[in-house]
Order: C-alpha cells, then sequence, then structure tokens
C-alpha cells in the first residue's frame, strides 16, 4: 500500500476529475501490484487478464455517441521492459454492472461483442517521465461509446503476455469505494494471473480497479492546463527569476504543432510572459517552465495559467502564493495539510530542493506537526549528489520532540548557495510524523527521501506519489539595506506655501542583511504631481549588520503648490531586495487658487435619453478650493462622443474661498446615438490643481425612430461600366429604432464629382423594428465617360437621427483607355514627415479603370514649397487591365528642410481619348522636426501692454507641439529683465504630455510685482529636449507707469537749515513735478511757515502737463523778529492723484539779526536778482573800485577789482544771507543779498 495515510475526518468524496473530453477515474488512492492492469512479474512466460467494469456514475462527462481514444493507467515507475511484451486491450459498452458471482469465460466475453482496440508492445505504450501507462488505441481509431439498451457501463479487457523475467514487479495505482463510491460490487472486476498458456477462467473477484483516464476528445485542438508547481511561499531575498512549472496535456484529436502558453501574475505583483509548446501528440503530457519572472513586492499574488483553443473549458488554471521578505516553502497557501506522512522505515531522512544564486544564510526553518513525542533532527543538506540529488550533509541539529501544531527552530551560521536541501531526519519507528499535502503530479528532481537515515541512496517522489511536507525556512541575505519608515512629515500633512519657511525630513535606515555596508547613499526627492523630481539632497551612511540609523537630509523649501511625493530610497552595491530600497510620502502644499468639479448630479451614470427628444438639466457642484475668493470663474459643459465635442456651454459664477456652489446649465437632449460623455469643467485661469477640474459621466443616447441606409446595392462601390450600358441602382433601408414606420421615402441620386445631378429616382417604404428591404429604381444609363457618386436618401416623418440618412459611392463609365490617379502613397495627403528623414522616391498608386491595358503612359509630378518648385519628375508606366499597382518615381525626394509642401500629379497618356479629372491629383505634406516644442506668444500680458505702479503682473504663454510625436516633461522658462538687463522675476512651467499639432496655454502660478517705472523685457524659453530652437524664445516689452501722480519735487528757498536776516524780504520757492501719463489741471499748492504759532501760510492753483515740471514762487516774506527754528511744509493736492505718498515736502530754517553792519541804501546802486543763483549783477554811477563779500561770521568769500560801473560775478559759494561791500572813489556802499544753489 502507499505510504500516506489520509488524516481522520477527511471528507470522503469521489476523486472524478471531469474535463469534458477526459475523465480521471481517482486519484492514486491506493498502489499495490495486484490489481493490474498488466501483472508484469519476475517469472518468465508471465501472463495476466484483467476484465473490469466501471460503472457509468464513475465515468464523468463520457456521453452515448463519444468516441474514445485512448486510455491510460498510472504506476510507480517501471525500468525498461525485457523481452516480448506484449498488450491487448477490449472494450464495449454494457448494461451489465458487474459480472455477477463465480467466474468469467475469457474466450466467451471475446465473442460476446468485445471490440479490440489496441494491441502492441507494453515498452511502447509506457510514459517513463509521467509515470502512465498511456494506450493509444491502434487496432481502431475509435470506441464509439454506445449507450442503447441502456449499456451506461464500460467494460475494459486486458490481456498482457511476457516471455521474459522482468528485474522487479510493478507497481500500479488502484482504487476503491473509498476514493470513488461509484464502486459497489465486489464483481465488478475479474481476473487470472499465471504462466504458460493463458487460462480462460477469470476466477478472482474484486471491486478493486486500477486509477483509470479515459480520452474521449471531442476537438481537433485542445491543450489542457493540468497542473501549476512553483513555490508556495517565495522570499524576495532568494533575489532569483523564480521557476514556475506548468503541466500540460494534449486533449485533442490532432498533434499540436504550436501554441502558446501564457503566464499572468496578479495580485502584489504583476508580470506577464508567454511559452510555446510544439509537437505535442494527442494524449501527451509534459511540464513547461516559466523562467523569466522575479517577484518584487511582499503580499499575495496569483499566478494564472492561460491558453486558446478549440475547448476553453480547460484552458486556465490558477494557484495563490505568498511573496514573503524571507520564507521560503513548497507548501501551498490557503490550504491545509493532508495529514501526518507515514515512513516504513524505523528512521529516514526528508529532503526539499531550493535554488538561490548567492549565497544565503538559514537562520531558522518552521515545521507543521499532527502528533507528539515523535524525535526528529533538523537537516541541511548540498545538492552535490548525482544527477543534483542531496549530498554533502551541512547541518544536523540537536533532536526535537514534535508538538502538535507549528514549531519553529533556529538555525545557526549555515550559508548555502546555488541548489540546497532542507528537511529532516526521523529518528525512531513512530508512522506518524511531519504533515504534508498531497501533490499529484509533481515535477521530478524536487523532493527526495533516504531510507534509513543517512543512507546515500536518495528516492526521488514518484510523479503520481507527489507530496509536500510543511516546512518552511527563513533566509537571510548579505545585502540588503532597506528604507524603514520616514518619519517627519507624516502622510497627507498639509503645509501653507511659503516663501521662507521650510519642512524637516527625517527618516530611519536599516541594515537587514547580515554583511555590514560602509557606502549607503540615502537620497530625498521632492517629487511633483506629474512625478518629476524637482529637487534631491543625498547623505552619506555605514551601518553594521542590523544596525539602524535615523538620518535628517536638508531642509526642503515650501514654494511649492498642491499635493507632492517625498521619496526616500538607499542604494547599496550589490543589494538584493529592491521593493525596500524606497519608500513615498504624499504631502499637499495649499495655495490660493483651485477650483474643482467635485460632484454631478445630472446625468446620472448611463442615464438612457432619446436620441433629440428626451434630455436633462445638467448640474454640477463646483467648489472653491484654494484660499482665495475667485470671480467669474467659467464652468464648461460638453458632451463629447469618440472624443469629439458635439455640444458645449458655459456659465459663470464666483465663490468665497472654501465655498461651493450647485451650478445648472440649460436644458439639453442629445444629438447623436450611442455612447456619449456628459463632460463638466473648470476653467479658472490660474488654477494650480489640474486633476480636478474635470468630471465625466457616460450617457447613452437612444433612438426609437432611425431608418438609415444600410447599403448600396448597385453599383458596388468602385464598379465599372461600358458606355453605352445600363444598370438598374438597387439599394437596401434598414430600421434601426424601436419603434415600426411608415411613409419612409427613399431617394436615389446619381452626380458627377462636380455634384450636377445626372439622375434621381424615389420611392415610399414601410418597415417593421429591426427589419430591412431592398429597393430598385428605374434603369441608368451610362452615356456619357466619368466618374460618378450614386447617393441614396431616406426621409421618415419621426426620424431622431439624420447623419446615417445617406449613403453614397463611387462608380466609372469608362472606355477602353482610362488611367486614374488613385493618390499618392508616399508622402501621404496631409503627412507629416520627419526632418531628415533619409531621401527617398515618391510612390504614386494608379489604377488602370479602362478595358484595355496601359502602356508607356506618361506620369508626371511636381511639388512646390507654396511659391518654388522643389521637386520634379515624370515615369513612364504600364499597367493591366483592373490592376492597381505603386510606382515609384526615379529621383529623390529630400526632407531636410522644414516646410509645407504642394504636390500636383498629372496623368499625360496620350492613348487617353477622354481626359477627366481622376488624370490629376493634388495632395499636401509637412517636414517638421521629430520634437518641437515652440512658445508661440504670450497671451497675457501682450506686446506693449502698459500697467500701473505696483500692480500684480501674471505671465500666460501659449505652448505648442509642431514636432511629430508627443512631447513629455516640457518646460517653459519665465523671466522678466529691466533696461539694464537685471533679472526682476523667475519662474518655471511645465506641461506633462503634449499631443502633436495641439496648442496649450500655461499660466505662472507667481505674481510680478512691479515696484518701478520704466521699460520692462518679458521673456518665455523653452528649457526642455527640443530638436528646433528657431521657435524656443519670444521676447516683448510692456511699460509700467503712473496715471497721475502730482508730487513737490523740491523747496527751493529758503533752503534747510539756512539762516536768514531779520527784516529782509524773501520769496518763498517750490518745484512740482507731474510725474504720469494725464495732464492735470487744478493743482492746489500751498506753503505753511510757524515755530510756536504759525507764521505764514499761501495757497494757489496750478496746472502742469505730464511729465512736466514748474516752478512756483510766493508772495514774499519778511521777518521781524529772530527766530531759532522756523518749520516750513510744502504740500500739492489734486483730485485725480494716484499717489499721495509724494505729495508733502518738510524743511526748516533759521532768523537772526546783523549787529554792526548797516546797510547803506543808495538809488544810484542797483543789485539783482536778490536771491540769485548763479549770477548777480551790480550797477553804479560811478566806477567801482572794490567789491566784497562777507559771510554772516565776517570773512571774506568773494573779492573783484574790476574798474567798472557794471560787473557780473559769480561766486563759488553755498547757500545763504552775504554782505556785499561796494567801494567807489569818494564811498563805501553795503547791502544784504541772498545765495540760492541749485
Amino acid at each position: 500500500m502507499r505510504g500516506r495515510l489520509k488524516i481522520l475526518g477527511f471528507l470522503l468524496c469521489s476523486f472524478l476529475v471531469v474535463k469534458a473530453q477526459f475523465s480521471a477515474i481517482g486519484n492514486g488512492g491506493f498502489s499495490g501490484t495486484q490489481y493490474g492492469p498488466v501483472n508484469v512479474d519476475t517469472t518468465a512466460d508471465s501472463y495476466s487478464r484483467y476484465a473490469y467494469i466501471y460503472p457509468s456514475g464513475s465515468l464523468g462527462d463520457l456521453k452515448h455517441g463519444d468516441n474514445i481514444r485512448a486510455l491510460s493507467f498510472l504506476n510507480k515507475g517501471v525500468d525498461s521492459i525485457k523481452g516480448d511484451a506484449e498488450i491487448k486491450v477490449y472494450l464495449k459498452s454494457t448494461n451489465q454492472a458487474d459480472f455477477g458471482g463465480g467466474s468469467i469465460n475469457w474466450n466467451t466475453e471475446m465473442a460476446n461483442g468485445m471490440t479490440l482496440v489496441h494491441q502492441g508492445s507494453l515498452q511502447s505504450s509506457l510514459v517513463s517521465d509521467m509515470d502512465k501507462l498511456t494506450i493509444v488505441f491502434n487496432q481502431t481509431n475509435i470506441f464509439q461509446f454506445d449507450t442503447i439498451g441502456n449499456a451506461v457501463n464500460l467494460q475494459i479487457f486486458i490481456e498482457y503476455t511476457q516471455d521474459s523475467a522482468q528485474d522487479k514487479l510493478v507497481t500500479w495505482y488502484f482504487e476503491t469505494s473509498f476514493y470513488v463510491n461509484e464502486f459497489v460490487s465486489n464483481n465488478e472486476a475479474k481476473s487470472i494471473r499465471g504462466t504458460g498458456a493463458l487460462d480462460s477462467i477469470c476466477n478472482a473477484s474484486t471491486i478493486i480497479k486500477p486509477t483509470l483516464e479515459i480520452y474521449y476528445p471531442r476537438y481537433n485542438k485542445d491543450i489542457a492546463i493540468r497542473k501549476i508547481s512553483a513555490l508556495g511561499s517565495v522570499p524576495v531575498v532568494l533575489a532569483i527569476k523564480d521557476s514556475i512549472r506548468v503541466l500540460v496535456s494534449n486533449d485533442g484529436r490532432n498533434t499540436i504543432s504550436s501554441q502558446s502558453i501564457g503566464l499572468t501574475i496578479s495580485g502584489s505583483n504583476t508580470f506577464s510572459s508567454s511559452l510555446g509548446v510544439s509537437d505535442l501528440a494527442p494524449f501527451e503530457q509534459r511540464w513547461i517552465i516559466f523562467s523569466d519572472y522575479e517577484p518584487t513586492y511582499l503580499g499575495e499574488e496569483t499566478l494564472s495559467i492561460n491558453t486558446s483553443d478549440d475547448f476553453s473549458g480547460n484552458n486556465s488554471s490558477l494557484v495563490s502564493r505568498d511573496v514573503t521578505y524571507n520564507q521560503i516553502s513548497h507548501k501551498e497557501i490557503n490550504i491545509g495539510n493532508t495529514g501526518d506522512y507515514q515512513f516504513t522505515s524505523s528512521s529516514a531522512d526528508f529532503a526539499s530542493r531550493y535554488h538561490c544564486n548567492s549565497f544565503k544564510q538559514i537562520s531558522g526553518v518552521s515545521l507543521d506537526f499532527n502528533s507528539t513525542g515523535v524525535s526528529y533532527k533538523v537537516a541541511v543538506w548540498n545538492g552535490d549528489g548525482p544527477q543534483g540529488s542531496p549530498g554533502t550533509l551541512v547541518y544536523l541539529s540537536d533532536t526535537y520532540t514534535t508538538a502538535i501544531g507549528t514549531q519553529y527552530k533556529p538555525i545557526s551560521q549555515v550559508f548555502m548557495g546555488t541548489d540546497f536541501y532542507i528537511g529532516i531526519r526521523k529518528l525512531t519507528s513512530t508512522h506518524t510524523l511531519i504533515g504534508y499535502q498531497g501533490n499529484n503530479p509533481v515535477p521530478s528532481g524536487i523532493h527526495y527521501i533516504a531510507q534509513p537515515a543517512g543512507d546515500t541512496i536518495w528516492r526521488n517522489r514518484k510523479v503520481n506519489d507527489g507530496f509536500i511536507f510543511d516546512i518552511s525556512a527563513q533566509l537571510i541575505t548579505p545585502n540588503d539595506v532597506s528604507v524603514h519608515s520616514i518619519i517627519t512629515p507624516g502622510n497627507l500633512d498639509t503645509f501653507f506655501y511659503s516663501t521662507t519657511d521650510s519642512m524637516a525630513i527625517r527618516a530611519k535606515i536599516v541594515n537587514r542583511g547580515y554583511t555590514s555596508k560602509n557606502s549607503i547613499t540615502a537620497k530625498l526627492e521632492l517629487l511633483n504631481r506629474f512625478d518629476q523630481v524637482i529637487l534631491s539632497s543625498t547623505m552619506n551612511l555605514s551601518l553594521q549588520s542590523g544596525e539602524e540609523s535615523t538620518i535628517i537630509f536638508d531642509k526642503i523649501s515650501r514654494e511649492y503648490f498642491g499635493l507632492h511625493k517625498l521619496r526616500v530610497s538607499v542604494n547599496t552595491v550589490n543589494d538584493e531586495v529592491g521593493y525596500n530600497d524606497e519608500l513615498t510620502r504624499e504631502i499637499i502644499l495649499v495655495v490660493s487658487d483651485d477650483v474643482a468639479i467635485t460632484n454631478v448630479f445630472t446625468p446620472s451614470y448611463l442615464d438612457t435619453f432619446d436620441v433629440n427628444l428626451t434630455g436633462f438639466y445638467p448640474v454640477a457642484r463646483v467648489i472653491n478650493l484654494g484660499q482665495k475668493d475667485q470671480e467669474d470663474i467659467p464652468i464648461l459643459f460638453q458632451m463629447v462622443q469618440s472624443g469629439e465635442v458635439f455640444y458645449e456651454e458655459t456659465r459663470y459664477v464666483s465663490l468665497k474661498a472654501q465655498f461651493s456652489k450647485i451650478q445648472g446649465f440649460d436644458f439639453i437632449s442629445p444629438s447623436v446615438p450611442g455612447d456619449i460623455t456628459a463632460r463638466f469643467i473648470t476653467l479658472l485661469g490660474n488654477d494650480i490643481f489640474l486633476g480636478n477640474d474635470t468630471l465625466n459621466v457616460p450617457i447613452f443616447g437612444r433612438v426609437i425612430h432611425d431608418v438609415l441606409v444600410d447599403s448600396v446595392l448597385v453599383p458596388t462601390l468602385e464598379q465599372k461600366f461600358e458606355i453605352n450600358s445600363s444598370f438598374q441602382p438597387k439599394a437596401r433601408i434598414l430600421n434601426r429604432g424601436l419603434n415600426d414606420e411608415s411613409s419612409i421615402h427613399v431617394y436615389y441620386e446619381i452626380v458627377d464629382l462636380n455634384s450636377n445631378q445626372i439622375y434621381i429616382d424615389s420611392t415610399i417604404s414601410s418597415l417593421a423594428t429591426g427589419l430591412s428591404s431592398t429597393h430598385t429604381f428605374k434603369t441608368f444609363m451610362c452615356d456619357s465617360f466619368g466618374d460618378y457618386i450614386a447617393c441614396v436618401y431616406v426621409k421618415s416623418p419621426e426620424d431622431q437621427y439624420s447623419r446615417n440618412d445617406t449613403l453614397c459611392h463611387l462608380f466609372y463609365v469608362t472606355e477602353n483607355y482610362n488611367l486614374k490617379i488613385n493618390g499618392l502613397d508616399f508622402p501621404d495627403n496631409q503627412e507629416v514627415i520627419r526632418r531628415n528623414t533619409p531621401a527617398t522616391y515618391p510612390v504614386v498608386e494608379l489604377n488602370n479603370i479602362g478595358k484595355d491595358s496601359v502602356k508607356n503612359a506618361l506620369i508626371s509630378i511636381k511639388i512646390l514649397d507654396g511659391v518654388n518648385e522643389v521637386y520634379s519628375d515624370s515615369i513612364t508606366i504600364t499597367l493591366g487591365v483592373d490592376s492597381v499597382e505603386l510606382f515609384s518615381f526615379t529621383e529623390s525626394l529630400d526632407f531636410s528642410i522644414n516646410g509645407d509642401f504642394s504636390v500636383e500629379v498629372i496623368n499625360r497618356w496620350s492613348s487617353e481619348s477622354t481626359p477627366s479629372s481622376n488624370d490629376t491629383f493634388y495632395s499636401t505634406y509637412s517636414v517638421r522636426p521629430y520634437l518641437d516644442i515652440s512658445v508661440t506668444q504670450f497671451v497675457t500680458p501682450e506686446d506693449g501692454d502698459t500697467f500701473e505702479l505696483y500692480s500684480e503682473i501674471n505671465l500666460k504663454v501659449t505652448l505648442a507641439n509642431e514636432g511629430i510625436i508627443l512631447a513629455n516633461n516640457s518646460r517653459i522658462a519665465l523671466q522678466v529683465e529691466n533696461v539694464n538687463k537685471d533679472t526682476l522675476f523667475r519662474d518655471t512651467l511645465s506641461y506633462g504630455r503634449l499631443i502633436t499639432n495641439s496648442v496649450i496655454n500655461l499660466q505662472s502660478a507667481l505674481f510680478w510685482y512691479a515696484d518701478k517705472v520704466g521699460d520692462y523685457r518679458l521673456e518665455a524659453k523653452i528649457i526642455s529636449d527640443d530638436d528646433e530652437e528657431s521657435n524656443n524664445i519670444i521676447s516683448e516689452w510692456i511699460k509700467v507707469v503712473k496715471t497721475a501722480d502730482v508730487l513737490v519735487d523740491s523747496i527751493l528757498f529758503p533752503e534747510k537749515d539756512l539762516v536768514l536776516n531779520s527784516g529782509q524780504p524773501y520769496v518763498p520757492k517750490a518745484n512740482f513735478i507731474n510725474d504720469g501719463t494725464t495732464d492735470l489741471d487744478f493743482i492746489v499748492v500751498k506753503y505753511e511757515m510757524w515755530d510756536d504759532s504759525l507764521i505764514h501760510q499761501e495757497s494757489k492753483i496750478i496746472e502742469i502737463l505730464s511729465y512736466d515740471s514748474l516752478e512756483v514762487e510766493f508772495a514774499a516774506v519778511t521777518f521781524s523778529l529772530a527766530r531759532d527754528t522756523v518749520k516750513m511744509i510744502v504740500t500739492c493736492e489734486s483730485l485725480k492723484d494716484g499717489y499721495t505718498f509724494n505729495d508733502t515736502l518738510r524743511s526748516q530754517f533759521s532768523v537772526k539779526k546783523i549787529n554792526g553792519i548797516q546797510e547803506l541804501e543808495d538809488p544810484n546802486l542797483l543789485v539783482y536778482p536778490n536771491p540769485f543763483t548763479r549770477k548777480l549783477k551790480i550797477r553804479a554811477h560811478s566806477p567801482i573800485q572794490r567789491l566784497t563779500l562777507y559771510s554772516q561770521d565776517g570773512q571774506a568769500v568773494y573779492t573783484s577789482v574790476d574798474q567798472s560801473s557794471m560787473l557780473s560775478i559769480s561766486p563759488d559759494i553755498q547757500s545763504g544771507v552775504y554782505l556785499l561791500e561796494v567801494q567807489t572813489a569818494n564811498r563805501t556802499i553795503r547791502k544784504r543779498v541772498v545765495h540760492i544753489s541749485r
């Protein structure tokens, strides 16, 4: 009996496998040598005859009329058969449930309708790698299972003879009623075994019959997925591509010449691959191995195997397993064990094979037991035995004793590489020991047993006697440094935007390998919502085995917006585990501007509306998620089908920060049938988060009334007719609506290529829903050469959808010689060609629509770049009747220059008697760079725009993809410069995916604060990869001004800290400037002087032109007393003035008396102007002999001795009060003068 015992309480059920074309009766419940199907004996001249009745209930899906083509019996391995060993197999459908009591006569049974289906040598039917005897019928191709007369049971008779003694008996798997409940009678099997002449009397009776597989293929091509064999727990520290074995079987009638088998991994990992199976004979089985998959992420994953053929019922299989960090095991997950394994010897070694490509430390094993008190040891062997079997014993533990449940046993300092085995050594004669899982069939070379323990002869577990011991091992890899955690910030922490504040990032790094690491690089990256890295920081560290370290990276600025990711990663030499090398954490930086669509109330998901009849009011919720109030936000509603917008409406809403509104739109009924997308979009110009700006809702447009033109039957597309022939137009219409339709008008029209009507006819029809009708119209005479278009129109009174109401066909009325230019195959019309594509030849497609062959027809081509001819060529062609061929021109066409080009191809065949429009073909093509992103314009501001001082200016540009491929991660640098080329503002915009021939407006999230008047240059520059530099930069100028600004420029007199003399009149003066762009009138200017109280004040009204100045003099002021400090304030005021900070100017001065100097007034002395700025003029009646200027402290600061009665002096002196002394021949005259410096 087979060496394993099922646990008590195991559900007793029939082991009957049904796969539509294949029935498996039993699963190898027991094994032995005495129950057939053949008695391979160690005695020469042995024979056996076995007769079996397999009851109908055990035959699975085998039905009346099925053609049985092969049978298989399972064994425990067969050595080479010696001598002549023959086998005969007979089949019969029978209504007998059993053979009855007593014996049966073999010969009598043979004469009672048995069919010989196979005769041949035993050796030729043995499948050694599958431990099977597969009998493919060779005496008749098929045996038809005929159940007429209630013959629902199957009789199988097997006769075996051998002339030579075999080395050992063959063990076969068999079934009893324990596993196959349909076996009920001890008379279902009869047999006789012996030597010499064959005995016909079969007198041994039993219920037991061999485990059987019956093949009755119903399809020609049917490959079945029988089994998936893989590790049940695979650790990522293994760091190799795992082997996944799949058993496939040809269950069809024909040999599988080539078939693809697919592997799909789902769950914690995703992966797909395929292998080809070829030359798989009917009923042959084969193991195939997927060896190109290495798990990456922890968790449960599902291995799915699938294929496709004539029968889908056995085309797939799946199994789940765990991807762990360091646990490795063959046992399958999610199922319990079968029971306790029975060893036939008092001691034994069991070992399971594992493989790795670098040394791993085995740190311990876990074992499941269903028994107690049994002694055992844990063992590890090298895979250096014969044929890769267990070899050198490298570890043997102390003696342990079993206990029910899972036991973990540590292993110290065991390092294994390449192939190794882990198992147990059983030390006592107690049968029950370690739990196991049944696993049939099992690939060879994985599980081994040696009995007794320590024996060097290892027995590979048989294909049909497979099992998996409940052992799992824990491995430690030498090289694994991981990011354990990001300590701060927390996931989804929210930060406010700031240009000055920052975030501190801390992370924990752990060395999980068993070797020390001295060169570990830890990296921090900040990623935007497009997963683009926008900044990074690195640190280096060293860690001993098992050591951890908390590191603090450089702080990150908060000068970003929206959802971002922090990614911390580690890198070290030879790291073998990739999944734990990085961690990401999301953070949110809130900004001022973000408006989103959060809910759509109508329409609802998959709502159905009648086209152009019923509809809805679109309603959605709009929310301002930003921190800033928003005015007049455009909200767009669209209806889209197949990417085409066929309806849209825009509404405007204003929202306070964090407030929402339910927004409705006008009533709309879908105008097209089929699947439609109702789309709501927010169009806030400076919106930062675009991902929440759109919500789509799928709806459906239904047609109740829809009559369409199904087809134009006559003429067919591009049909040819001879001149003066005729045809009867014919068309078919279809009622695709849900209602019956009457009064359908059907029109048939023929026009030429210039849309001139040649023919018209009509009819009236009625159609029930879903039906079509064919209509024939009056005969059309083909009396003119040319190309024509036949069009059919339908008009139904209540038709909801008109786009399918018309269908047209092109046809020809031709002559003997008629060559048509179908088109240009290369360059294709409107084709965009990559610049610097190698020069090649234009290719034209020509169509002989005439009745005779085309010979020596001249075809010319001309290409223009808009103005100039850049290419011309001609060829002579020959073309058979009804032929369409491509012809290449002989001159190569260059593609090195960008541009748009027009092509003219002309048929110049002189034999054509009737030229037509199809003799000339026009097309265009373009040459573009491969990758060409251009910035085309500033949307805002525009060139020459004028802004008020202190405005916040936002830059918005248009980005265009003028290349021929999708542009990924385009980046545009913006900057603002003054006239001195000082950069005052910078920003970088980016866009993830811009399709070719499309544009997008990108708006800066930042604002430039214009704090100085002047001219400024704005520049936008493409800084991402690009093949065309000529369109990468644009610039423009804007002006920053003050519209209205009057200001006090200066107090001209008295100047600050000036000392005046009492008793002298002084004229206060001030200068005023209009610094704005607007002329200003009714400007009130005023001055006040005071010390302890108001001394003087005066106001005037003036006007000043734009950018002009005005010097204002007030009335003269005389101080009678000395004053230590006089304060003065000058102001200006205008109702239009936009800037008041510069409307006031303050000053102070003092007033003193001058003692000991008497001013002599003389009418004959004139001094002017007084006060003076640059020049002072003096006139006297007699010549002036000497002129001196004295400061108030008595120092001479200027002297002149010119002998003249008129002087003009320009003294280089400071502002202030001076004493002028003039000496003539007979007197000295003194006078106070005031000098004002400019």
